[in-house]
């Protein structure tokens, strides 16, 4: 009994550290190497995160795009980012679509 509720209360634990994440570092990030093509170009050339582009993505996903580039997008691998500075980066993307 004792080791499933060690399980739940990890669970929990697990699920809310999920569901919150700091956003600071992208905040800073955005403007800089973002957004002067996906706050500035058309959605048929960028996604709009917005508007939910890509955002049906994992993390990883949205890491891998990040680090290696897509399409006409460079990778951002030569800024040596942190994971904790990558989530945070995912952790805005996903602040800006409205709801």
């Amino acid at each position: 009994m004792k080791g499933i509720l060690i399980l739940v209360i990890s669970l929990i634990s697990f699920n809310v550290q999920a569901t919150e994440c700091s956003t600071a570092f992208g905040e800073q990030v955005y403007p800089a190497f973002c957004g002067s093509c996906h706050d500035a170009l058309p959605r048929e050339m960028v996604p709009k995160f917005e508007l939910g582009d890509r955002l049906d993505k994992t993390d990883d996903e949205l890491i891998d795009t990040i680090l290696n580039g897509k399409g006409m997008m460079p990778p951002w691998n030569v800024q040596n980012w942190t994971e904790e500075q990558l989530n945070e980066i995912i952790c805005y993307l996903r602040s800006l679509q409205e709801s």
